[in-house]
This record gives C-alpha cells, structure tokens and sequence, in this order.
C-alpha cells in the first residue's frame, strides 16, 4: 500500500498498528495522486477507481481486525485518530466532506444525493476538479450504500406510477422525511400531465422543503403541501386527511423499533381505501457499513426485510430489493400487495 511517509516515520513513539496502517494508506493516497498527475487525465480510469476501493475496504479490513480486540470506548476513540488521519484526504472531496460533516445536520441530505445520482447517470467529472477528488468522488458513488439509495429512488417512483395505473385517476401521496430523494419527482415526471396528483410532504428541514418547490417540482403545476416538522409534531395534520400512497422514504432509519412501530401505525391510518403504506430500509448486509459508519460517522438503524415487516401493525409484503442493502415493506390497507420488481 504504498511506503512509509515522512509524517509516518516523525510520527511520535509509539505508532500503534492501527496508526500504521492509516498512514499507509496516506501513502498510497499520496502515490496515486502522483499518477493520476503524470496520467494527463481529465478523469480518473475504471481501473484508478477499482484500485482506490480495493485498497480503501482492505485498509478497513485491518481496521476491523484491530477493533475487534478493543473496549468500545477504546474502539469509538481509535476510529476517531484514524478518521483524523484519513481526512485531510477525504475531506479534499466536497461528497466525501459533506457526508460526514453534514451541514444539513444529518446524513444524506438532497445536494448529496443529487450528485450522487449525477455520477451514477455518468455525468462528466468537472475539469476544474482535481482527478484525485475525482476518484474519490466515484468510489463514494460505488459504495452499496449509496447504490441502495438509488435503488430507493427507483422502487419507489415505480410503486408510484404503478398505483397511478392500477386506479386510472390522480393520486393523494404522503412522502414522510424524504429528504430530497426525486422519486415524486420522477414520477411526475412519467406522466402525462401531472396537474391533478396532491402531494404532502412532512420534513423537518426547512431547506428540504425549499428545494422541493423551487427545484424537484419546480417543472410541473402541482397541489403540493409543505409541513415542516417531524411526524410526530404533525399528526394532527397529517392524520386529518387520506392517502392513496404513503411513503416512509428514511425515516424508520432515525428511529429504534418502537418508535418506528407508532410511526407506522398512525399512519395506516391515513390510508384511503385500498391505499398503500411503504417503507424502506437499509439492509444490515451492507458491505460498505465500515466506510459509513466508521469513516463518514453516518449510523443508522438497519433492518432486514423480516424484521421491517415486524413493524408494521398488519403483516406487510417484504422483501430484500434484488441484490441491494435495501429492505422494503408494502401493505395495503385491504389486499395483499405484490412486490416483484419490475
């Protein structure tokens, strides 16, 4: 992974192993950099990228070995030295900088996603951005964490415009902490003529809401409601109307189990006949954790498919999506719903 830096070897004794191998990877980081350089390249190669995320989850790999001897409190202040090792590069990507610090105040915001979503779509690198933070850019956008929060996007604009067939007329929709995700969007964007869909959108971002109006939904005329609180202080609101489709975008992902529980149970109150509560997840068989969870300190309550379904107050259908760290659960209010993808 690279040969020992100076900073390495000026680093004051003793160098634990754990400091050891954060610094070689410093190395490497500096070494790639240096190729990239000589490379002339706008943008970094498939194979600059694969390398940068081998090394990076075999480096997290040790990382791992040498926490599982340690206190968790020893663990939590180990993780702590190595990310301030790690950060001064990762920090020089804008992505990687803004997962972690979060100036939205918490993980995931839509500016993150948005270009997260551009980078997957294969967006060109901005030539004025160096091809190291270019790399590192890709590897984030690589990450099965990140891949699930497309596949989030996904299912859920395809469960919109499935419900809008299945009825033939427009929907009411309740997206509750969606955070900026497009799927409304995406599925106004899908039909013809968008006018008559009612949508509410319950989040306690004030910039989360701006960003709805002036931006995701800017394009179509639509009877969009903002409630800026959390769930729970907008009950009475919320629970005051009916809904075709509700959609718990991340917010189960913030809350223990019995919240998510009374959570869920107000709002399958809410549902018109024959309407559809879903709610995604990640999965905890996500290959990618240590980078969330150590690297960008961005944890989260994780669930299986079974147990998301445990949840919800009448057993709903779920499932792991494909091969992705998503877990989803559909219930309908008065049948049974299908989830194959499509």
């Amino acid at each position: 992974m690279g040969s020992p830096t100076s900073r390495l070897l000026a680093f004051p004794r003793p160098v634990s192993p754990l400091h050891e191998v954060a610094f070689r990877f410093t190395a490497y980081l500096a070494e790639l950099e240096r190729r990239l350089r000589r490379s002339a390249q706008e943008s970094p190669s498939e194979s600059s990228q694969r390398e940068l995320s081998e090394k990076l989850f075999s480096m997290l790999g040790q990382v791992s070995s040498s926490l599982a001897s340690k206190s968790r409190d020893e663990a939590r202040r180990a993780i702590g030295e190595v990310r301030e090792i790690l950060g001064p590069w990762f920090w020089r990507s804008e992505l990687w900088g803004r997962a972690f610090h979060k100036p939205h105040g918490y993980a995931g915001d839509f500016v993150l996603l948005d270009r997260l979503d551009a980078i997957a779509a294969g967006a060109a690198d901005d030539p004025l951005k160096p091809v190291i933070v270019a790399c590192l850019d890709r590897v984030l956008a690589s990450l099965e964490f990140a891949r699930a929060l497309r596949d989030r996007r996904a299912f859920l604009t395809r469960l919109l415009l499935r419900e809008r067939f299945r009825r033939r007329r427009p929907l009411s929709i309740l997206d509750v902490a969606p955070r900026g995700a497009r799927h409304v969007a995406d599925y106004f964007g899908a039909l013809r003529d968008a006018g008559g869909e009612r949508v509410t959108i319950v989040d306690d971002d004030p910039s989360v809401l701006a960003y709805f109006e002036r931006v995701a939904f800017a394009p179509w005329k639509v009877d969009a409601r903002a409630i800026g609180a959390p769930l729970h202080r907008a009950r009475a609101v919320v629970t005051a109307d009916r809904y075709d489709v509700i959609l718990v975008s991340t917010g189960l992902e913030s809350l223990d189990d019995d919240s998510a529980r009374e959570d869920l149970a107000t709002l399958s109150t809410c549902l018109s006949e024959d309407g559809v509560l879903a709610a995604v997840n990640l999965h905890p068989a996500d290959s990618s954790r240590p980078v969330r969870e150590w690297l960008l300190d961005w944890p989260c309550y994780t669930r299986t498919e079974d147990e998301l379904a445990r949840l919800f107050p009448e057993r709903p259908a779920a499932m792991r999506w494909s091969d992705s760290a998503l877990s989803i659960a559909v219930s309908r209010r008065t049948e049974p719903c299908g989830l194959a993808p499509e």
